[in-house]
């Protein structure tokens, strides 16, 4: 099977490092699969991170002006050899497992032409010419092996249709001469891995499972995960009007569903908890003394509130068990009123 990621899926994880990726990089070569990532692809990922850098050099340097004497911020040539390691560290990790894909053979005038009658990926304010160099990668691809392919993108303007591969590009792949490589498309690597990678790895019988429960619990509750997160609906005052996850502790009723481990010895772990939470909360300031305690609303806008969440996440841990070298939150929802 070969594996084709989106930008999307890089820009989240820019260094590869969150639990998806640790996965992704360690076992696909035991099942045999290839990533394959287009250029384009890699060239939009170096320059989302070269904005994103720039951003922070803007931030450290407005943080300077508080330390006098201290030196935050990088220069330009500083900038620019951190950027070229990150684009060798990217190529470097993708190599390893697979290969960067040329840009297709396609000509200006279907360009053109899916663009005037606009036809995803193209979008209605005629955005989208990269995505449409990613698609045609991927048709072409299907053309030149008949080995499976599976699209990997959140890209839901681009490129789906309530979760599923939009109807116009299904057509496009319809369209192609026989014999034609199978496509799947998914809307996120954990999924993916999830139906494809995570089944293959070695699967720890039941009895480590509770060898450990007391061990995890305890060093979950020692540590904060400052992380971003994907979760369900948590309510909050109808004056907010807009918030952030900050911060978890105290992490509670740990219950392991799953534990397997990854090619390079490396634990993997599917776990149900509750914790407490804590956001970040947005308002128009004169609310402020309209809002409840548990706010701690400041005139200037901003608060901040705790809630007690159930959630499930995906960790991984060193081979001995000693240190949690990855966390990911894959759903979190309101458990109750917080203490």
């Amino acid at each position: 099977m070969r594996i084709i990621l989106d930008s999307n899926i890089f820009v989240a994880d820019f260094w590869l490092r969150g639990t998806s990726f640790r996965v992704l990089l360690d076992a696909l070569p035991k099942t045999g699969h290839r990533l394959l990532v287009p250029k384009v692809v890699i060239e939009e990922v170096v320059a989302k991170y070269k904005q994103r850098l720039e951003e922070t050099v803007v931030t450290l340097e407005k943080a300077a002006t508080l330390l006098p004497g201290r030196t935050l911020a990088l220069s330009a040539d500083e900038v620019s050899v951190e950027i070229a390691k990150f684009r060798e560290h990217l190529e470097t990790s993708i190599k390893r497992i697979g290969m960067i894909v040329d840009y297709p053979d396609v000509g200006l005038e279907a360009v053109a032409a899916r663009a005037v009658a606009k036809r995803r990926p193209f979008q209605k304010d005629d955005q989208g010419f990269r995505d449409v160099v990613i698609w045609e990668t991927v048709l072409a691809l299907c053309v030149d092996d008949e080995e499976p392919l599976v699209f990997v993108s959140n890209d839901a303007h681009a490129f789906a249709n309530q979760g599923a591969l939009h109807p116009q590009l299904q057509s496009d792949l319809a369209a192609l001469p026989a014999p034609a490589a199978p496509l799947q498309y998914y809307t996120d690597l954990t999924t993916f891995l999830d139906d494809h990678i995570v089944p293959a790895l070695d699967l720890l019988a039941g009895t480590r499972h509770e060898e450990f429960l007391d061990w995890l619990g305890t060093y979950a509750n020692e540590h904060s995960f400052d992380m971003p997160i994907e979760y369900g609906e948590i309510y909050f005052d109808s004056d907010i009007d807009n918030w952030q996850f900050s911060m978890m502790e105290n992490v509670d009723n740990v219950e392991i569903a799953e534990i397997r481990t990854l090619p390079s010895g490396e634990i993997w772990i599917r776990l149900d908890a509750d914790a407490s939470c804590e956001f970040d909360v947005y308002f128009y300031p004169p609310v402020a003394y309209s809002l409840p305690d548990e706010y701690h609303a400041s005139t200037s806008g901003e608060g901040t509130t705790s809630k007690s969440m159930h959630f499930s996440a995906k960790v991984t841990l060193t081979s001995d068990w000693s240190a949690i070298t990855s966390m990911e939150i894959t759903e979190m929802a309101e458990h109750g009123e917080a203490e």
